[in-house]
């Protein structure tokens, strides 16, 4: 097997050596100051939001009573489907998940769980939709109105650059 990982294929786990068993990364600012002294900011963190997805909706489905699990990321939203083993709501079932989602992402995700199965499958609907033919415009629609239902106002976003435009956007 290779080093460069690139025969990865995602079945490995950390008992088998497949993948790194730990991770490890040290920071300290002063060693990364610029000629004008001044600390440049992480520019090139992000969220792989497929496997971010992928982990939660693995996650939630280990924990008791849960069947299947449906999950969709955007840049600030994640929706959670749940079926449970009975096909009856429970609350308890509905607050583990979302923790178990809370649990893995950053905190300024607002995160959404249910068990309605017409809800579940619009997040279904629109998970496709991106998956097959990429429309993050046409999906913009779908997803107001998916966080309409389940109880938020807030519009998601889905690619927009969050770089503010000018200082008024930051509150100067």
């Amino acid at each position: 097997m290779r080093r460069d990982n690139s025969d990865i294929n995602g079945h490995e786990s950390a008992a088998s050596g497949g993948q790194n068993e730990i991770g490890y990364f040290r920071h300290n600012p002063e060693n990364y100051r610029t000629n004008g002294n001044k600390v440049p900011q992480p520019h090139n963190v992000f969220i792989d939001r497929p496997i971010l997805a992928k982990h939660i909706a693995q996650l939630v489905t280990v924990l008791p009573g849960v069947k299947e699990s449906t999950v969709l990321v955007t840049d600030d939203h994640i929706f959670v489907g749940v079926r449970t083993k009975n096909g009856k709501h429970n609350p308890k079932i509905l607050k583990e998940a979302r923790r178990t989602a809370e649990a893995v992402t950053p905190r300024y995700y607002k995160v959404h769980v249910t068990d309605s199965a017409k809800l579940e499958s619009q997040i279904n609907n629109v998970g496709m939709r991106m998956r097959t033919n990429h429309d993050v415009e046409g999906v913009k629609g779908d997803l107001e109105n998916l966080l309409r239902q389940m109880g938020d106002k807030t519009p998601p976003d889905v690619n927009e650059n969050i770089q503010p435009k000018s200082k008024t956007d930051i509150g100067y």
